[in-house]
């Protein structure tokens, strides 16, 4: 779905060692997923094999895992610190990645449009003009909902644009991406 690889790597949407940070007694978790279903939640939940091998273990790690996990394990402790123009923008981009990756999870597959997932793979950057608030909660939770919000008008034909916003909550911390 990104690269046009061959797709079929078992990619984590919630990173295992995320979900190992919300739920470090490794309790057992349930899930209300967007058709009102409760499913158990572990490691075969969130789980996409949209991606190639190569951007999975390869890409995303380098990109995006390794860069933020560091940061979010501090901020899910509490600790005071300052998030320096890269940090945020690592940040960002792993929400945003992260958001992504639990789309290609639906049934049915994501809703997002090829050209998106492509934009993406290249830039490893958000939408412009996305916006993208992350904040800490006092509940720890693992959460995700997304929604289609209507959007600006093409300019070339009228047509109109579709935007998504999603809401992420790992452990104390909530992204809420907007674009």
């Amino acid at each position: 779905v990104l690269c046009g690889g061959r797709a079929g790597s078992a990619e984590h949407a919630w990173p295992r060692w995320l979900m190992k940070l919300t739920n470090p007694d490794n309790e057992r978790v349930q899930v209300q997923i967007a058709s009102g279903d409760i499913i158990p939640y572990g490691s075969s939940v969130a789980v996409t094999k949209r991606v190639c091998h190569h951007c999975n273990t390869v890409w995303m790690n380098k990109t995006f895992e390794s860069r933020v996990s560091y940061l979010l394990r501090r901020m899910d402790h509490g600790e005071p610190m300052t998030l320096f123009k890269k940090q945020r923008r690592d940040l960002a981009s792993w929400a945003y990645k992260t958001m992504l990756m639990l789309e290609c999870t639906r049934p049915g597959g994501p809703r997002i449009t090829p050209e998106e997932f492509r934009r993406f793979r290249r830039s490893a950057e958000p939408l412009p003009g996305c916006s993208i608030v992350l904040g800490v909660t006092d509940f720890p939770v693992l959460a995700f909902h997304r929604h289609l919000v209507p959007g600006p008008r093409r300019v070339d034909d009228g047509a109109p644009l579709q935007a998504s916003g999603a809401l992420l909550v790992a452990g104390h911390l909530f992204l809420h991406t907007l674009g």
